[in-house]
């Protein structure tokens, strides 16, 4: 009887501290529950610059200048700076359906003409140019003058709407449209599509935000084409950007035609 009494004296000792023993294992999984929680807003959700790159294929700068273009939404700065899950999925779509198109639509008939004609037009013109030019250096020139520049600023105007037209950048052993310039501006990085004889910029066409500027690639006839390239167009023309590009190529020209001409 003693026996038995001991044995449950014991036993009654040794409950409590058998109770305690699941409260103390139970600590580290709420723990571990604790450190699995999502992040609250504002605490790291989204993509880095880095991250965004990545899924984009891209480099890191460009992805900065589509976050600059609003393209890309943005939490937090610097460091902490974060793109949020929607707009780098809005942005994919918008991306993958532009490109879509630009294999699926056909193009139209002014931007088919564009293609056809404008490499064409342009060399004309270029040849054109160049037979007055030797002929006024000569003092023998074939048609008067004022009537050579006005059918030269005529054929020049025909050729930069054809360039208007045109679906993609593409040139032909230097003639055809062609973007230039890489300026941020407020509203993001801007180029501008011009005109382009003998690969010089003579006339601004639009201007872009550029928000992704693809490669260009020479086949084996000589043409450079560009279409795959992400940009939003401007109302107009970024003059802050095309105004010293045209004045400094217009006022090189009529140097060099006054220098000959001298000669």
């Amino acid at each position: 009887m003693s026996d038995l009494q001991t044995k449950a004296e014991d036993d009654r000792a040794s409950a409590p501290e058998n109770a305690s023993a699941p409260e103390n294992a139970s600590a580290p999984e709420s723990e571990s529950e604790k450190e699995s929680d999502p992040p609250r807003e504002g605490e790291g959700i989204g993509y880095t610059v880095e991250d965004a790159a990545s899924r984009l294929s891209l480099e890191a700068d460009q992805v900065r200048d589509i976050i600059a273009a609003g393209a890309l939404q943005v939490t937090g700065s610097g460091d902490k700076l974060r793109i949020t899950h929607e707009s780098l999925l809005y942005y994919s779509a918008a991306r993958m359906g532009a490109q879509l198109r630009a294999v699926t639509e056909r193009p139209s008939k002014a931007a088919t003409a564009s293609a056809l004609t404008l490499p064409l037009l342009g060399g004309m013109w270029y040849l054109a140019a160049c037979v007055e030019f030797f002929s006024v250096r000569d003092d023998n020139p074939l048609v008067p003058v004022p009537l050579a520049l006005a059918v030269l600023a005529a054929i020049l105007g025909l050729a930069w709407w054809l360039g208007k037209q045109a679906a993609d950048f593409s040139t032909v052993n230097g003639i055809g449209t062609a973007l230039y310039g890489r300026r941020m501006t407020p509203r993001g990085r801007v180029g501008t599509q011009w005109l382009v004889l003998a690969g010089i910029p003579l006339l601004p066409i639009r201007s872009y935000v550029l928000l992704e500027v693809s490669k260009t690639t020479t086949n084996w006839s000589g043409q450079q084409r560009a279409r795959r390239h992400q940009l939003r167009a401007l109302e107009g023309i970024y003059w802050p950007q095309a105004l010293p590009i045209l004045l400094g190529v217009w006022a090189v020209v009529c140097a060099l035609i006054a220098f000959t001409i001298r000669k």
